[in-house]
């Protein structure tokens, strides 16, 4: 309650939990100060009060630990550097048993909790393999299959949604954002316009979003969007130069990112609001990636050549968690780095012919079903071949490809009626035969004249030989 201001000599005495107002006293609404409670704030009356969300206990009046699962497993470190793969406990010191893989220069490393799986992209000379080893055993490790549209030796990062499964690829060199599904049998491209540059990726399934970071030829963003890629919003394009690595706080809905020029780790809310500054310059300089864990985030300095700890309320306080030479992705393992979440995705990839994306339509989960590149929806779960009497044919540079797309969009989509050539390089001329259903194409910088038929099958070279030029 409100209450006069009481002069004691030249001060004003107000009660604990209120603030002055001109000549009033009124109530000071703690949750309104950064770091007042970990997660969830509720203001009372000349007070607050504090609660965690599902996953994590209070252990004292405003802190929040989150709850290991299994029960004696404690949080780690996985990160990638110029030399392997590796797992430590949070201070720093080596896990046991066999924690290690070497590994060179691994941008796109990931896990999943829930099979107890580290996931990365191997590159081997021209060729990159999807590979996955056993988090109690690094040693053991196998290959999934390759993605049916695009080799991966492009793709920088990867992001599992661990609700449905699906795996999302960053590619910077072809500069766009593709979805596969658990068995790599069915993928779709989601983001490919405007994205110059694309350099980190996040993923909330338990809200249907995924965050990502740009900063090419367009001005640089952080950037969100719906797990199909529509929706997109700019969260921040000011005062933001190189932003790369970017991670999300599911208990407070903040997004964090590093900014590698400005040598800045910010936050802000899902909506872009309440942007904050949580450390700038010594020591988070030249930065690659971020994580996060309760109240301690951890990025990785190519600067400094370390792993560092920071809080994320206080500015001040930061250590060294290891020394390592140029050191790339970093995640925190953790059960309550990917929580769980009622969805229909979950189960029987919910109904989906082949691409189940967890939506959520004013807090109510749905299956939105999507079908691989060159087949369209039936209903809404069914897919069959994408036929139309009439489309667009054309072939882009960046990335190399050619794409059939309806002339009349769909719910304000053009969608893809084919399944689209990938893997060239500049294609500059291209025909199509109705009757056998073959397209014939150029790459001006591969010297080839090939063709692939409608369905994605009997790719083919036709000539490979004495084509110093073909535009047309």
């Amino acid at each position: 309650a409100g209450g006069q201001l009481a002069p004691v000599g030249t001060l004003e005495v107000v009660t604990a939990g209120q603030q002055p107002n001109k000549t009033q006293c009124v109530d000071l609404n703690e949750c309104e100060v950064d770091g007042s409670c970990d997660q969830l704030c509720t203001n009372n009356d000349g007070s607050f009060s504090c609660a965690c969300v599902p996953g994590y206990v209070r252990f004292n009046s405003t802190r929040c630990k989150a709850i290991n699962e299994p029960a004696d497993e404690e949080p780690s470190l996985v990160f990638s550097s110029t030399m392997d793969i590796r797992r430590i406990y949070l201070n720093g010191t080596a896990w046991p048993g066999n924690s290690a893989i070497s590994q060179l220069q691994t941008l796109a490393l990931e896990f999943n909790h829930r099979n107890r799986t580290l996931c990365y992209i191997r590159n081997n000379g021209s060729l990159a393999l999807f590979s996955c080893a056993d988090i109690d055993n690094l040693l053991l490790t196998w290959e999934l299959p390759p993605p049916t549209m695009f080799p991966l030796y492009t793709n920088t990062h990867v992001a599992l949604d661990w609700i449905s499964g699906n795996w999302y690829f960053l590619d910077d060199s072809r500069e766009m954002i593709f979805v596969c599904t658990s068995t790599m049998k069915s993928c779709l491209i989601l983001v490919d316009v405007n994205l110059s540059k694309p350099r980190g990726i996040a993923l909330d399934p338990t809200k249907g979003f995924m965050f990502f970071t740009k900063w090419g030829v367009t001005s640089p963003k952080l950037e969100r969007a719906l797990l199909d890629g529509s929706e997109r919003k700019t969260l921040v394009d000011h005062k933001i130069v190189y932003p790369y690595g970017v991670t999300v706080d599911y208990t407070t809905q903040h997004v964090y990112w590093v900014d590698t020029y400005l040598d800045f780790v910010e936050r802000v809310d899902y909506d872009g609001s309440n942007r904050r500054t949580v450390r700038k310059g010594f020591p988070v300089q030249n930065l690659y990636d971020v994580t996060l864990l309760e109240n301690n985030l951890f990025v990785t300095s190519w600067r400094n050549q370390s792993i560092i700890r920071l809080d994320k309320f206080n500015t001040e306080s930061h250590d060294t968690v290891t020394n390592i030479s140029r050191p790339f992705a970093i995640h925190v393992y953790h059960r309550q780095r990917q929580p769980d979440a009622d969805h229909p995705c979950k189960k029987d990839n919910g109904g989906c012919q082949h691409i189940c994306i967890p939506a959520w339509k004013k807090g109510i989960p749905q299956a939105q079903c999507l079908c691989q590149s060159g087949y369209r929806l039936l209903g809404s779960r069914k897919c069959i071949m994408a036929k139309q009497s009439s489309f667009l044919l054309y072939g882009k540079g960046r990335p190399g490809m050619i794409k059939g797309i309806s002339m009349l969009p769909k719910r304000n989509k053009l969608e893809e009626e084919m399944i689209p050539i990938t893997d060239l390089t500049r294609p500059t001329a291209l025909d199509y035969d109705v009757r056998t259903q073959f397209i014939y194409y150029s790459d001006a910088q591969k010297y080839v004249i090939e063709r692939q038929k409608m369905d994605g099958t009997q790719r083919e070279m036709v000539i490979e030989r004495g084509v110093s030029n073909c535009e047309g």
